[in-house]
Protein backbone atom coordinates (compact mmCIF):
# COMPACT_ATOMS: atom_id res chain seq x y z
CA UNK A 1 0.00 0.00 0.00
CA UNK A 2 1.28 3.34 -1.25
CA UNK A 3 1.10 6.16 0.78
CA UNK A 4 1.87 9.95 -0.62
CA UNK A 5 3.85 11.44 2.35
CA UNK A 6 2.85 15.18 1.78
CA UNK A 7 -1.07 14.23 1.26
CA UNK A 8 -1.23 11.56 4.11
CA UNK A 9 -3.95 8.67 4.62
CA UNK A 10 -7.26 8.47 3.40
CA UNK A 11 -9.93 8.27 6.08
CA UNK A 12 -11.04 5.25 4.14
CA UNK A 13 -7.28 4.13 4.36
CA UNK A 14 -7.26 4.87 8.16
CA UNK A 15 -10.48 3.08 8.52
CA UNK A 16 -8.86 -0.08 6.86
CA UNK A 17 -5.61 -0.14 8.68
CA UNK A 18 -7.73 0.12 11.79
CA UNK A 19 -9.77 -2.95 10.98
CA UNK A 20 -6.50 -4.87 10.10
CA UNK A 21 -4.87 -3.65 13.52
CA UNK A 22 -1.96 -1.57 11.90
CA UNK A 23 -1.93 1.05 13.89
CA UNK A 24 1.17 1.85 16.47
CA UNK A 25 0.24 1.12 20.27
CA UNK A 26 2.54 2.69 22.94
CA UNK A 27 4.42 -0.30 24.33
CA UNK A 28 6.55 1.54 27.24
CA UNK A 29 5.49 0.89 30.92
CA UNK A 30 4.49 5.02 31.99
CA UNK A 31 5.53 4.07 35.84
CA UNK A 32 8.50 2.69 37.50
CA UNK A 33 8.96 0.07 39.38
CA UNK A 34 8.76 -0.49 43.08
CA UNK A 35 12.29 -1.15 43.59
CA UNK A 36 13.20 1.38 41.35
CA UNK A 37 11.22 4.14 43.20
CA UNK A 38 13.10 2.65 46.51
CA UNK A 39 16.16 2.56 44.95
CA UNK A 40 16.58 5.95 43.84
CA UNK A 41 14.68 7.20 47.53
CA UNK A 42 17.07 5.24 49.97
CA UNK A 43 20.50 6.04 47.80
CA UNK A 44 20.26 9.50 48.29
CA UNK A 45 23.38 12.27 48.57
CA UNK A 46 21.21 13.12 51.47
CA UNK A 47 20.58 10.10 53.17
CA UNK A 48 24.59 8.93 52.52
CA UNK A 49 25.71 12.46 54.37
CA UNK A 50 23.24 10.96 57.50
CA UNK A 51 24.62 7.44 57.33
CA UNK A 52 28.43 9.33 57.93
CA UNK A 53 27.19 11.66 60.30
CA UNK A 54 25.72 9.09 62.22
CA UNK A 55 28.91 6.76 62.48
CA UNK A 56 31.06 9.45 63.20
CA UNK A 57 28.54 10.32 66.31
CA UNK A 58 28.69 7.07 67.22
CA UNK A 59 32.34 6.31 66.91
CA UNK A 60 33.04 10.27 68.99
CA UNK A 61 30.94 8.59 72.22
CA UNK A 62 32.43 5.33 71.76
CA UNK A 63 36.22 6.80 72.01
CA UNK A 64 35.04 9.32 74.02
CA UNK A 65 33.39 7.32 77.03
CA UNK A 66 36.23 4.62 76.80
CA UNK A 67 38.75 7.35 76.68
CA UNK A 68 37.47 9.15 79.64
CA UNK A 69 36.88 5.78 81.94
CA UNK A 70 40.90 4.96 81.34
CA UNK A 71 41.51 8.86 82.44
CA UNK A 72 39.56 8.21 85.59
CA UNK A 73 40.82 4.34 86.13
CA UNK A 74 44.39 5.72 85.58
CA UNK A 75 43.79 8.65 88.19
CA UNK A 76 41.76 7.08 91.28
CA UNK A 77 42.86 3.69 90.95
CA UNK A 78 46.41 4.23 90.65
Amino acid sequence: MKTNIKMGLTKKEVEERIEKKQVNYDTSVPTKSIKRILYENFFTLFNFLNLFLGIAVFLCRFIQKYAFSGCCYYKYCN
